[in-house]
């Protein structure tokens, strides 16, 4: 029979391995990146547009005035397609408010 500090030494030496931590906090770190972006679909596309400001508008449009802090389109460009525009927030507070 084992002592109870023999087995939680072994689990817990496998469970706090640095390349696990490491790759929960980097799992995190993503959901977090990924809980501020929204995209929106069907914004047309122009050459040499001011993608910012054309997010603003919409936003202003329904009604709200968060911050954007980065946009971009989604895509390889074609002719007869319209990519979606990805944005993100400072904040997911800022992502739930414009989604409401």
């Amino acid at each position: 029979m084992q002592s109870y500090s023999s087995v939680v030494s072994k689990t817990c030496s496998t469970a706090f391995a640095p390349k696990k931590l490491q790759a929960v906090v980097q799992k995190v770190a993503d959901q977090k990146e990924r809980s501020q972006n929204v995209i929106i679909y069907g914004l047309d596309e122009e050459p040499n547009e001011l993608l910012q400001g054309k997010v603003e508008a919409v936003l202003s449009e329904v009604g709200e005035k968060p911050p954007v802090k980065d946009c971009c389109r989604v895509g390889v460009r074609r002719d007869n397609a319209i990519r979606p525009v990805k944005f993100s927030m400072r904040s997911q507070a800022h992502v739930t408010q414009v989604l409401m």
